[in-house]
């Protein structure tokens, strides 16, 4: 007897849950190119996903509408919503508006219980502008309207425009791009150092072993996705104006940045101009560049500003971090260039204005 009555009784809830209807007959939008009908159908299929209600199909209603001659459709507003829910036999009507404001999708949804005739649920957010991404938001919307369990991350990356700012969340919005000028110091040592501070007279530049720099960056995104931007990095600089050099260098470097806190993490090759003598050392230890050796004391290669200018190339790594007030980029990088007679290492700052992505 209990089973019967338990069947019973599950039968009479489900017929008062899924016996109702619910109708979605229209969305109204501004400011956006996706056409209305688009954009209730969207709509429609996430709320049928959710809903305890029996969801009507596009089909069914415009037929019922049709057969009743009812001619206000789009409908927007409470009393219309109400008609049209009795004409389809719906007890719940719901409606949405989407406009564009500023950057973002302003959507505000309602419920209106066609019984009663009052607004038995609402639901109004800001979203980022990604007309794009209209399930994804319908999704979000529907759940958070329902008190249903939702994806924070997935919520986050559609209303947080610094949260996870790649292609996929943010693709109108500012993506960080650090192109601009840089400026810094270069230190070196073991045989460069040893070559700046050597005199004039032996072939050296009389000079300290700290230099400034200045230069530009190039910066190109071959990866945009999530938290991460993968980097090509093209760096012409000047080093040595301080102490009346001029020292031209290019440097490649492919990298990953971390855009949220701004960590990145980068390397290549770099290619610059130095002069080298090939000569020997005498019985005074003194250096002698030239190729013929009376005494064949063995010839060594150095640098020395006596000799001819070559290309140069190392290998770079370089770390960083840019700090963001609002618009405004400041990077700042460390790197080190290991070679097999010396070790450069560099500091070096920038700014840029980050632009909307167009």
């Amino acid at each position: 007897m209990k089973k019967y009555f338990l069947i019973i009784l599950i039968g009479i809830c489900t017929h008062l849950t899924f016996g109702q209807k619910a109708a979605l007959v229209s969305v109204d939008k501004k400011g956006i190119e996706i056409d209305s009908s688009t954009l209730a159908q969207i709509a429609r299929s996430e709320a049928g996903k959710i809903l305890s209600y029996e969801m009507m199909d596009r089909y069914d209603i415009e037929e019922i509408l049709r057969k009743n001659n009812y001619n206000q459709i789009p409908c927007y507003s409470k009393t219309c919503l109400v008609q049209a829910g009795k004409l389809l036999g719906a007890n719940i009507m719901i409606t949405a508006t989407i406009e564009k404001v500023g950057n973002k999708i302003a959507l505000n949804i309602r419920e209106i219980n066609v019984d009663s005739n009052k607004i038995s649920k609402s639901y109004i957010e800001d979203y980022l502008f990604l007309p794009s991404e209209m399930t994804r938001i319908f999704r979000c919307a529907f759940h958070k309207m329902y008190q249903l369990p939702i994806d924070e991350s997935e919520f986050l990356s559609l209303t947080n425009p610094n949260y996870l700012p790649g292609s996929k969340n943010n693709p109108e919005e500012i993506i960080m791009k650090n192109s601009g000028p840089r400026f810094g110091f270069v230190g070196f040592t073991g045989e460069s150092a040893d070559y700046i501070k050597r005199p004039k007279t032996d072939g050296g530049l009389g000079g300290y072993p700290v230099m400034f720099q200045f230069g530009y960056q190039f910066e190109k995104q071959y990866l945009n996705e999530g938290n991460l931007q993968g980097l090509v990095e093209i760096i012409p600089l000047i080093t040595g104006t301080d102490q009346g050099r001029f020292v031209p260098s290019l440097t490649l470097l492919n990298g990953l940045r971390e855009q949220k806190n701004g960590w990145e993490f980068a390397f290549g090759p770099s290619f610059t101009f130095a002069r080298k003598a090939t000569g020997y050392f005498d019985s005074t230890n003194t250096f002698v560049p030239s190729y013929y050796n009376p005494q064949n004391y063995p010839l060594v290669e150095r640098l020395d500003s006596r000799g001819d200018v070559q290309l140069v190339t190392g290998f770079v790594i370089g770390v960083g971090k840019t700090i963001k007030t609002g618009r405004l980029n400041m990077p700042f990088n460390a790197y080190i260039k290991p070679t097999k007679k010396n070790i450069q290492f560099g500091l070096s700052w920038g700014f840029n204005v980050s632009k909307s992505k167009k």
